[in-house]
């Protein structure tokens, strides 16, 4: 069995719906009555480059990672010197006050690492949380815009092969995303 890769399974996707929009679908339950499909195209891309919040979320994280890189490049200095001292002081000390001083520095170069290792992951978790506030917005704003507009099935630009530029509403969803989320608060996980 071979397997599809990403782009020919999108093609087939994109195909699939061009024959269910241009051969219809099955003609519905004599009961039941189906509105019209109506299609719509947004521009992730677009959106997560021009939103406000997302830009804005960019610029925070930037912030708050080089305060971030500020405070571990502090630690390594201080490491740094602590190490020259040790290795100055090496030749007056026994080796035991050595061995003890060294593994008393060690600890030290581990609760760095660890600090740093810490600073990383809150670094991801803000950028996570900044970009599932986007999302919820986003969302937010394509369904507010697909009920409005009585449309049926809204797709990513880049799932699609070919559309009519009447059938993108990414400027509308861009406008409507920064009216309702126009920045984005970086938290972290506690």
């Amino acid at each position: 069995m071979t397997r599809k890769s990403p782009l020919s399974l999108r093609l087939l996707i994109a195909l699939a719906l061009a024959a269910i929009v241009l051969t219809g679908a099955p003609p519905p339950p004599a009961h039941a009555q189906t509105p019209p499909m109506v299609l719509a195209i947004v521009d992730m891309q677009v959106i997560q480059r021009d939103s406000k919040a997302a830009a804005g979320a960019r610029a925070a994280l930037a912030k708050q990672a080089k305060a971030f890189q500020a405070e571990i490049t502090k630690q390594e200095d201080a490491l740094k010197n602590e190490q020259q001292q040790l290795e100055q002081a090496r030749a007056s000390m026994t080796a035991d006050d050595f061995r003890k001083k060294s593994e008393a520095f060690q600890q030290k170069v581990n609760a760095a690492r660890q600090s740093a290792a810490n600073r990383r992951q809150q670094l991801q978790q803000m950028e996570q949380n900044a970009m599932d506030q986007v999302q919820t917005a986003l969302t937010a704003a394509v369904s507010d815009i697909a009920k409005t507009r009585n449309i049926s099935l809204v797709l990513v630009k880049g799932l699609v092969l070919y559309n009519l530029p009447a059938f993108d509403i990414t400027p509308e969803v861009l406008q409507k995303l920064d009216a309702k989320l126009p920045t984005v608060k970086l938290t972290a996980a506690k």
